[in-house]
């Protein structure tokens, strides 16, 4: 118990407790994790069958893969997706997001960064998609880098941008 993980898109939790809970008309007992958010406001609790197969968990990366993962940030080419229909923008965000790996989600991290910088550029703003999957990255970067390397995600946010922008 107390330890961190990754639950899928709701991004860096701590396993408060396993239990089993009863599911009537005579059958076994399931495993459940407890789960609380750490980065969200409230007492919020999430609870997940350990035998799941819909959320992907896994461990916090230490904090030796995230100064690597960082080290590779400014090597990182995105080419952003541009559409005025929303499917083909979601479709490509979800396929970087939906395995939540450090990589691909700095990957989105920077891309969004720099449609934001275009859009910036030409005295406009983020498109809603890409304004929903960049806090989405932000979120799940910031919260797994600042657990993983024991710092602020403040001091996470600064040292992503200034690899991004440099």
């Amino acid at each position: 118990m107390g330890e961190y993980i990754i639950c899928g898109k709701n991004g860096v939790c701590r396993v408060e407790r396993i239990f089993n809970r009863a599911n009537g008309s005579g059958r076994q007992p399931t495993a459940y994790y407890q789960l609380a958010a750490v980065f969200e406001t409230g007492d919020e609790k999430i609870f997940l069958p350990v035998e799941n197969s819909a959320v992907q968990l896994r461990r916090v990366i230490t904090g030796e893969e995230a100064a690597h993962y960082l080290e590779q940030l400014p090597g990182m080419h995105p080419q952003p997706v541009y559409s005025h229909r929303q499917a083909p923008l979601v479709e490509h965000y979800q396929q970087l997001s939906d395995s939540a790996s450090p990589d691909k989600m700095l990957y989105l991290l920077k891309e969004c960064y720099l449609k934001q910088e275009q859009a910036r550029e030409h005295k406009k703003k983020l498109g809603l998609v890409d304004q929903r999957y960049l806090r989405l990255a932000e979120r799940l970067v910031y919260g797994e880098f600042s657990v993983a390397l024991g710092v602020p995600v403040e001091q996470v946010k600064e040292d992503v941008m200034k690899r991004i922008f440099s």
